[in-house]
C-alpha cells in the first residue's frame, strides 16, 4: 500500500471533517435536517474501512480464526459503502438549497463512500494474501464485488440493513432466498447485482493500476 496506518487515518479523517462539513452547512444555512440521514451513511461506510484494517493487523499475526472472523464482517458491512452511490436519487431541486449545492453535497457523500470501499477492499485483497494466496485473494475481490452489488439491491429496494442479519434473519433470509432461486422474476434484482458489481471490479482494479504505476 501506498499509504501506511497513520495517512490511511488521516485520509479518512478529512473525508469525514468535509462531508460532515458540508451537511452541517447545509442544514445550519437551510435550517433543515433534510440530509442529516448521510452522516450515518458516512458512519457505516467507514465501518469496513475500519474492519478490513483490522484483518490485515490479525492476519499479519497470524490469528486466522479472528482474521476470518473480521473479514467475515467486514464484508457484511461493506454494501454500505458503494449503497451512497444510490443516495443521488434524492438529488432534486429544493426551495431552501441551490441545486449546485447538493449536487456538492451528495457527489462528495457519494465518492467517500466509494474511496472507503476500495480503501477497505485493497486491505481485505492484503489479509486473505498474508493468510491464503494471490489467488485466493482475486478470487475474492471477484465475490466481493457481487455480494456487494447484491448488498446494495437488498438495501435500496427491499429496505434491509446490515442490522437485519441479527434483528430479523429469517425476513432477511426468505427475501435473498426468493430473489436468488427466482431471477428471472426479479430481473431488478439481476440488474443492479451485476452491474453494481462490474462497476465495482471495474473500480477496483482501475485504483489496483493507479497504485502499482505510482509505486514504481
Amino acid at each position: 500500500m501506498l499509504l501506511n496506518i497513520s495517512t490511511r487515518y488521516q485520509a479518512a479523517m478529512l473525508l469525514v471533517f468535509w462531508n460532515t462539513f458540508v451537511l452541517l452547512f447545509r442544514m445550519e444555512v437551510s435550517d433543515t435536517r433534510w440530509f442529516f440521514f448521510f452522516i450515518w451513511n458516512l458512519f457505516l461506510a467507514i465501518l469496513p474501512f475500519l474492519g478490513a484494517d483490522l484483518a490485515v493487523w490479525l492476519a499479519e499475526r497470524k490469528r486466522k480464526a479472528a482474521t476470518v472472523a473480521c473479514l467475515l464482517l467486514s464484508v457484511l458491512f461493506l454494501p454500505n459503502s458503494p449503497y451512497i452511490i444510490t443516495d443521488l436519487f434524492h438529488l432534486r431541486t429544493r426551495a431552501e438549497m441551490p441545486l449546485w449545492y447538493d449536487t456538492l453535497a451528495l457527489f462528495s457523500i457519494a465518492l467517500s463512500g466509494l474511496l472507503f470501499y476500495f480503501a477497505a477492499l485493497l486491505q481485505m485483497h492484503k489479509a486473505i494474501t498474508t493468510l491464503w494466496s494471490r489467488r485466493w485473494a482475486e478470487a475474492s475481490v471477484w465475490v466481493i464485488s457481487f455480494l456487494s452489488g447484491y448488498g446494495i439491491y437488498l438495501g435500496r429496494y427491499l429496505r434491509f440493513n446490515s442490522w437485519d442479519i441479527v434483528s430479523n434473519p429469517d425476513g432477511l433470509f426468505n427475501h435473498i432466498t426468493n430473489t436468488i432461486t427466482n431471477p428471472l422474476v426479479h430481473t431488478r434484482m439481476v440488474g443492479v447485482t451485476v452491474f453494481y458489481g462490474v462497476f465495482l471490479l471495474v473500480g477496483y482494479w482501475v485504483v489496483r493500476l493507479w497504485e502499482k504505476s505510482i509505486s514504481r
